[in-house]
């Protein structure tokens, strides 16, 4: 069985808007007319006057400014309020039709919109995106530390100023978004440093590689189940092929952080 969610907006308890109302206030804003608008938005005219005086009454700002008929015929026309008004509802939905799709999707944390946006719609030029929880803070003189658990409890570290911490009000307990490009992603070969623990270590099984010239990007699924690219020289990819066990590492200097505010 399908869910469907039908957007219903109140103010102090009483209608202000609904698809049909959103409807007409968009074709009023493109026909500039209250009649017109009506027709296409399939309502009637004493219904589309009605509904624009109520939503005009309970909103803190006038959404449709019309004129009487005569000489110049009159007309009707969105304010800037209402064509905002129009945008915020459309926003909403987007925001309610992504909320119904990750429900489908185990692996999408549904109690952080963060989250959501991270995996279903938020595109940057990183390939790498690491979802998780601030899990402490570590001063380290001019700069922090924020260590950042993932859902699977692998611990990642990011290097920012003290201001930028600030500025995104980060506390232990906070939705994260840890954003690195390819080329900042290293693939361990030493021995040595197989077996050193050190910060930011990954681990994963190798799904894919593609030539990229002087490069090859290495596409890995992680034990947590987030997936990681990294772009390695030819020598180090040399011998390497899907299936294999890698294991990756970065700085924390290189990791930037985003959050919502």
């Amino acid at each position: 069985m399908e869910l469907e969610v039908v957007l219903t907006l109140l103010q102090d308890s009483k209608l202000l808007a609904n698809p049909k109302r959103i409807a007409l206030l968009r074709q009023i804003g493109v026909t500039g007319s209250i009649s017109q608008g009506a027709k296409l938005a399939g309502l009637s005219y004493k219904a589309a006057w009605d509904a624009v005086k109520e939503m005009n009454q309970r909103s803190p700002e006038v959404l449709v400014e019309s004129a009487v008929g005569g000489r110049g015929g009159g007309g009707a026309a969105l304010t800037r309020r209402g064509a905002r008004f129009v945008q915020l509802y459309e926003l909403l939905e987007q925001v309610q039709g992504q909320a119904l799709v990750a429900l489908e999707d185990d692996s999408i944390p549904l109690h952080s919109l963060l989250g959501v946006m991270a995996r279903m719609s938020l595109q940057t030029s990183a390939r790498n995106q690491f979802f998780g929880v601030v899990e402490r803070i570590e001063s380290m003189g001019p700069d922090e530390r924020i260590f950042t658990a993932l859902a699977d409890g692998t611990l990642l570290c990011a290097s920012i100023t003290r201001r930028s911490r600030e500025r995104l009000a980060l506390l232990p307990g906070k939705d994260v978004l840890l954003l690195l490009k390819a080329p900042a992603i290293e693939l361990i070969t030493d021995a040595a440093q197989l077996s050193d623990p050190g910060l930011n270590r990954l681990e994963g099984r190798l799904l894919g590689l593609e030539d990229c010239g002087q490069s090859i990007e290495l596409q890995v699924r992680l034990k947590g189940g987030d997936e990681a690219c990294a772009l390695v020289s030819r020598d180090q990819a040399r011998g390497l092929l899907p299936g294999d066990t890698v294991r990756l590492r970065f700085a924390p200097e290189q990791a930037l952080v985003a959050a919502l505010t």
